[in-house]
């Protein structure tokens, strides 16, 4: 026999609303009550005199709607307070440029030095960043946990045959990229504070999230980047200055006419052109030393839906490094300043997604990037191509596997802490 729910249940609301139906209809009879009371001596009284007055209700309390309802989502039109006649361009932190570094250099006015880090930091590199076999086994035991043992289980991006499009494979469950590439960035960073002692870490501070925006004008046309750092080491000094007297001789912007330097961007009349700057103007750990910023491919992608390049990767550390520069230029000289810096800075860049990592170097010297003449002041930069920290590091049948690991990573990240 099969168990079901219990039919035939009384309905409790439609029996009260019948009692009150038929008791509305009954007529009140005589019950000759007052008479039986009145001969044994018992005085009836009026109910009315034992009622009390009717009281008027209080005034009736008028509720503002605009502070108790659920206000209209505001039009994006020129009735929003933001609105502007005059739109600007818009890089946010997850678009890509279209043409990669050669747009970048031509948007920041910079100058691809060369594919390799500046000598100063490979001679820190080879003689204070040589690791031992405990110091790479250290690492090591960072990655897999890090990539591997961590507890973190997410649904990850889905998986996809070309061959095959149609099918569905089933959902993979796991560390996320982001999640890999803050785990590895913060212990490696870690190590670096107890390899470097007390008093180089007392120059240096970490800050989490950094959001830095700031509108600059290229081509009598406003340009805003906005953008969100992970994670920046603030120190009390800037690097000192990579080159002073460099010939860029043989070396100048790239030319991407008949294109705008703007092209791919987005064109927005709402917008607030305000500077934002993580560090208060009167701290003493205002410069940016290296900025540590993670590359996501769900959301870092193209609007046209194709892959992305390699250069277009590069790109985003030369805009990253840019914007961080400019804003602790406008934090120190004025939220208006667009002209050649008193001293240079110097910013330090790692890109990663957990596994690959790219190093760059920018040497802020100028925020005029309307001047093209021979004479005007250009910012260089050092880029170097992606490295892997790891080639695998995974669980296959259950098992955890881990192979590929390469110590120049983390020599190199070593380098950037200790420059100084």
């Amino acid at each position: 026999m099969r168990f079901t729910s219990v039919l035939c249940k009384y309905h409790l609301g439609r029996l009260i609303k019948h009692n009150w139906f038929r008791h509305g209809k009954q007529i009140p009879y005589e019950t000759f009550i007052e008479d039986s009371l009145a001969k044994q001596g018992i005085k009836c009284a009026d109910p009315k005199e034992f009622i009390l007055p009717f009281k008027p209700l209080a005034p009736r309390v008028v509720l503002e709607t605009e502070n108790f309802l659920i206000q209209r989502p505001q039009a994006m039109d020129k009735t929003h307070p933001d609105w502007h006649d005059k739109y600007c361009w818009q890089f946010d932190d997850h678009e890509l440029l279209v043409q990669g570094t050669d747009q970048a250099q031509l948007l920041t006015k910079t100058i691809l030095i060369k594919d390799s880090m500046p000598d100063k930091l490979e001679t820190i590199m080879s003689n204070d960043c040589q690791t031992t076999n405990v110091i790479d086994s250290f690492v090591e035991k960072t990655i897999k946990t890090s990539t591997i043992f961590d507890a973190e289980q997410k649904k990850l991006p889905k998986l996809k045959d070309p061959t095959r499009p149609a099918w569905n494979f089933p959902r993979v469950y796991g560390i996320t990229h982001v999640k890999k590439a803050s785990n590895l960035s913060r212990k490696m960073l870690q190590m670096c504070e107890v390899m470097c002692g007390k008093n180089m870490i007392k120059e240096r501070q970490i800050i989490d999230d950094a959001t830095i925006q700031v509108p600059i004008v290229k081509d009598s046309i406003t340009m805003l980047l906005n953008m969100k750092i992970d994670l920046m080491i603030a120190s009390k000094k800037s690097p000192s200055v990579l080159t002073d007297d460099i010939s860029i001789d043989g070396l100048s912007l790239p030319d991407l006419r008949p294109m705008a330097p703007t092209v791919g961007l987005q064109r927005k009349n709402i917008y607030q052109s305000i500077d934002m700057y993580p560090i208060a103007k009167d701290c003493e750990w205002i410069n940016p030393h290296t900025i540590f910023f993670y590359h996501d491919p769900e959301t870092v992608i193209n609007l046209t839906e194709l892959p992305v390049r390699e250069n277009q990767l590069l790109a985003r550390s030369l805009i990253k490094s840019f914007t961080a520069g400019a804003g602790c230029a406008r934090q120190k000289y004025g939220p208006d300043f667009n002209g050649d810096l008193p001293e240079p800075l110097t910013i330090q860049c790692v890109q990663t997604n957990g596994q690959s990592f790219h190093f760059s170097v920018l040497q802020l010297n100028t925020l005029n990037i309307n001047d093209y003449s021979n004479n005007s002041k250009v910012n260089y930069w050092w880029s170097m191509p992606q490295i892997d920290l790891y080639k695998l590091s995974k669980y296959e049948t259950g098992k955890p596997i881990f192979e590929g690991y390469n110590p120049e990573v983390f020599r190199r990240i070593l380098a950037f802490y200790k420059n100084s």
